[in-house]
């Protein structure tokens, strides 16, 4: 399989968060990494959300229930 972060933010009004963890269910590999501080396109809107997305093309592979920042 492919690994897969998907970022989350429980501010999203546009994509909830459950349905990260949907999408995650159905990809072997995902990892769904959330924040409260988040809302929709993290990886744009947030600095720490951008490096976690840089480190993970860089090989870094988050557990699930890390806390991002």
């Amino acid at each position: 399989g492919v690994d897969v972060l998907i970022l989350s933010g429980l501010l999203d009004p546009i994509t909830p968060t459950p349905w990260a963890h949907l999408a995650a269910a159905g990809l072997d590999g995902a990892v769904v990494v959330e924040s409260a501080t988040w809302s929709h396109v993290p990886s744009l809107a947030d600095q720490c959300a951008a490096d976690l997305v840089a480190r993970f093309f860089s090989g870094y592979r988050p557990k699930p229930g890390f806390n991002p920042c």
